[in-house]
This record gives structure tokens, C-alpha cells and sequence, in this order.
């Protein structure tokens, strides 16, 4: 994954979509962690550290979680409670990229 690509594209993607400033907040946040982390497929965070982040309440930050959610940007999944949610972010270039053909004759 490309960081500043992903960026660059989230901020273009808004010109269309826009979304409300603690959501694109949240959606920055989550993807610092993941590339902190390495970029990993699925990556867990603690909604208290979220919150922190973002400066919002918790259900504050489940709607705007569920907005990211709704508007295909993440997807995540519930530990049950007291444990961190795992997130996973949908990246703009893996769903752009062109990827080449062989033809083998």
C-alpha cells in the first residue's frame, strides 16, 4: 500500500463523497495506525484509543465508524465487549490498479 497515493485519493475521492469532518478524522487515524503497523490486512483498536484520536464519545464514534462502513471505505468487526475491534481499511489502490496480462502461445 501506498500511503501518500492513499491519501491523495481519499481527499479526491471527497470531492464526490463528501463526509462530515470526525468521519474523514477517523478515517486518517485508522489509516496511521495501519500504516504504523505495517499495513496489515486486518489490524485491532481499542475504541478508547479511537475516541482519544478523535476527541468524540463512543457513540460518536461508532456512528461515524459505521458511516466509513456504510460508504465502503472500511470494514470492521466486534470482539464483543471489552475487547478492540479489528478494522480493515479498503484501499483506493488496490481497486485501481491495472494489472497486466500474458498471453502465452
Amino acid at each position: 500500500m501506498d500511503y501518500v497515493a492513499e491519501l491523495t485519493a481519499f481527499t479526491d475521492w471527497l470531492e464526490i463523497n463528501p463526509l462530515e469532518p470526525t468521519t474523514q478524522t477517523l478515517w486518517f487515524h485508522l489509516m496511521a495506525i495501519a500504516n504504523k503497523n505495517g499495513c496489515p490486512e486486518w489490524f485491532t483498536v481499542a475504541n478508547p484509543l479511537l475516541q482519544a484520536k478523535v476527541g468524540v464519545t463512543e457513540n460518536t464514534l461508532i456512528k461515524h465508524r459505521n458511516y466509513l462502513v456504510q460508504k465502503g471505505r472500511i470494514e470492521y468487526k466486534s470482539q464483543g465487549k471489552q475487547k478492540a475491534g479489528k478494522y480493515k481499511i479498503i484501499y483506493f489502490t488496490s481497486i485501481n490498479e491495472v494489472k497486466p496480462v500474458v498471453n502465452i502461445k
